[in-house]
């Protein structure tokens, strides 16, 4: 199956590159299809297919491109916040992390990362999930209003007892996660304290 997948994913991408003046070919059933990733390198071909398959219907966006790269773009999270001057608020986005350690992790959010005023917020809509080491989604609970918190010293997403699932520092470039809050997610890297490096 792996193989069926990986080839027919190939020829999906061969398909587009032919033609590239084209927006991409798309299959119409909703529930599957390979979707048309450009630019980046930190998901591979098989990454790709299983977070697809993995997020939920309305975040199966068909031609999905990087707006923000923090090798290109800066380690820096006042200038994420600046993608709300170049976007629309309502652009669904996948935030994904990878760690020194390998790790790969992050969030799809119904809307692009704006700054929430001191507060926290929950968004319409929003997932944690991680990549490796194993592929799996999280669903916040519905009682919990604390899921969001941006400004341009701070990023939390999914605050709980034991702390956030996921905070970022200014720079982007330290972290810390925990486990339990919002999602019910475990900590999300192996350092048994929860910090890590981008």
């Amino acid at each position: 199956v792996d193989e069926i997948i990986k080839n027919s994913f190939n020829y999906k991408f061969k398909i587009n590159k032919i033609e590239e003046d084209k927006e991409g070919i798309s299959n119409e059933n909703n529930e599957f299809y390979l979707p048309y990733y450009k630019g980046g390198n930190l998901l591979t071909d098989y990454e790709i297919i299983h977070l697809w398959e993995l997020l939920p219907i309305e975040y199966k966006i068909k031609n999905a491109s990087i707006i923000y790269q923090a090798t290109r773009d800066g380690y820096n999270l006042p200038n994420i916040l600046e993608l709300e001057n170049k976007y629309n608020k309502n652009t669904y986005i996948l935030f994904l992390i990878e760690t020194t350690e390998g790790e790969k992790f992050g969030f799809v959010n119904s809307n692009i990362l704006i700054h929430t005023d001191n507060n926290f917020q929950r968004p319409n809509s929003t997932y944690l999930f991680t990549l490796r080491p194993e592929f799996k989604i999280y669903s916040p609970n519905v009682d919990s209003d604390e899921i969001l918190y941006v400004t341009s010293k701070d990023f939390i997403l999914g605050n709980g007892n034991n702390g956030p699932a996921i905070q970022l520092n200014q720079d982007i470039m330290k972290g810390v996660s925990n486990e339990g809050g919002c999602f019910n997610n475990p900590c999300l890297v192996s350092n048994p304290e929860g910090h890590f490096i981008v």
